[in-house]
């Protein structure tokens, strides 16, 4: 049965080792990205791996489009974590001083004396900070030149696929991975809640494309570069751990298996590639030491192991945020008409709207964004900011952030005022949900801080 159920059987020990020894390497986006969160160490190991296969490595175009498109937003998510543990810092050496002082025991108390301690915080966190400045001057940021990109760029000179020739082309992958998605055909099916996301369709170089099948349009790339090239040995290395790429078994918990049998299945009998497997960074970099010589050390294989796992975790409560986002927005709305005279309230119909109320003689347009950290919301903002202020067809937009809870709440305003400073005050609202009295009734939405410039109940 292997030859007409080839992609049940995984390779054999002496396979791996043709493979690892012929094939062409291909790298997914989130690989290249994750090269941004790692400590420089590490990111200069697993490029130093890549750079030992240079002549056998690739990418795909979709690959390197949605790199540049999201270079920057990770390249700022990660200087936005200076802000915020400078934040905690402060806030951290002013709640003790705080709550000492509460205590009054200079006057109540005749043998314990705080103020030596408090100077001891006060001189670490001050050291701590000046520490956290020289660091911060030195990290790349998204107006500095950036020398991963340099490398990659050398590294992937003439190794990138071809753009789709025309919008048609891009109109017809997309089709077929509508149709793929509907019989839950991988891979990219998980990924169908991406049309509730904040930037659901994006262009670049005259083409535009829908979110959610950027992977079924990463995959229908590789089988087509594959087949051109009679590739026989293909290796795909990435981090998305998703069933929808990857076979995985309930058994004392969850066990990931092997690529998912269809694919392997489908880019044997699509492209006629012999052997194909799939690895997460961590277990590129683990056989690389063992079938390259490469030298990774254990303390860049963890943190790769780790940063996975976040981002993996990161996806999953987003996922789940995304399926409420109705239910979600109906919190939202049911605040608003509690709080304001509502007349009338009509579904949006134009994006970024959600909802419009119609109060006192005047159109509110709600635009509801649920997101799942202060950043994402910032990249959003950044991305939408010219549809915000710009309301031709409203007397006013509102954007509400839905955020997981009110630190990230208080994360992200201090985020928009150093970014907007008061420009959008009057635009945001920021809050979260709850499941009502005693965790029994409908969700109701909690603002955490409704900017100044906000409309009251009496001008709404």
């Amino acid at each position: 049965m292997r030859d007409e159920f080839k992609g049940f059987y995984g390779l054999q020990e002496d396979e791996y080792k043709k493979l690892w020894g012929e094939a062409v390497f291909v790298f997914d986006t989130n690989v290249l990205l994750s090269l941004y969160r790692y400590q420089e160490t590490t990111t200069t190991q697993l490029i130093a791996v890549i750079e030992k296969l240079k002549e056998r490595v690739w990418i795909p175009y979709h690959v390197a489009l949605e790199y540049q498109r999201n270079r920057l937003d990770v390249i700022a998510s990660q200087n936005n974590k200076f802000s915020e543990v400078r934040k905690v810092v402060s806030n951290g050496t002013s709640a003790i001083k705080n709550e000492l002082d509460g205590l009054s025991l200079k006057k109540r108390h005749s043998t314990i004396e705080p103020d030596s301690f408090i100077q001891d915080i006060n001189d670490a966190a001050e050291k701590f900070l000046s520490e956290l400045a020289r660091l911060e001057e030195s990290h790349f940021s998204v107006v500095s030149e950036d020398q991963i990109r340099v490398r990659l760029d050398e590294l992937f000179k003439g190794r990138i696929g071809g753009k789709p020739k025309d919008q048609d082309t891009v109109n017809v992958l997309e089709k077929t991975a509508e149709a793929r998605f509907k019989s839950k055909v991988p891979p990219g099916y998980m990924d169908d809640d991406k049309e509730k996301s904040g930037e659901p369709i994006f262009s670049y170089g005259d083409l535009s494309y829908q979110r959610k099948y950027s992977d079924y349009i990463v995959w229908s790339q590789i089988l087509d570069h594959a087949k051109d090239n009679e590739i026989t040995n293909l290796i795909f290395v990435t981090d998305d751990s998703k069933e929808d790429w990857w076979l995985k078994v309930k058994q004392n918990g969850e066990k990931t298996i092997s690529p998912r049998p269809e694919l392997i299945g489908e880019i044997a009998e699509h492209a006629g590639v012999e052997r194909f497997h799939m690895y997460s960074s961590e277990n590129f970099l683990k056989y690389a030491n063992e079938l390259l010589i490469a030298e990774v050390s254990e303390a860049a294989i963890e943190e790769v192991r780790d940063v996975a796992r976040t981002r993996n975790k990161e996806h999953v409560q987003l996922t789940s945020l995304h399926e409420s986002t109705f239910v979600l927005e109906k919190a939202v709305l049911d605040w608003v008409t509690m709080r304001y005279p509502v007349v009338n309230v009509e579904i949006g119909t134009n994006e970024p709207v959600d909802f419009v109320v119609t109060s006192r003689g005047k159109e509110i347009a709600f635009c509801v964004k649920v997101v799942l950290s202060p950043i994402q919301a910032l990249g959003w903002l950044s991305r939408s900011i010219d549809r915000i202020n710009v309301s031709e067809n409203y007397d006013e937009l509102i954007v509400v952030f839905v955020v997981n809870a009110f630190d990230d709440a208080e994360s992200l305003e201090i985020l928009l005022t150093e970014k907007y400073g008061i420009s959008l005050y009057k635009k945001i609202i920021i809050g979260t949900v709850d499941s009502g009295e005693e965790g029994r009734g409908a969700l109701e939405f909690e603002p955490y801080f409704i900017f100044p410039g906000f409309l009251s109940p009496s001008e709404f």
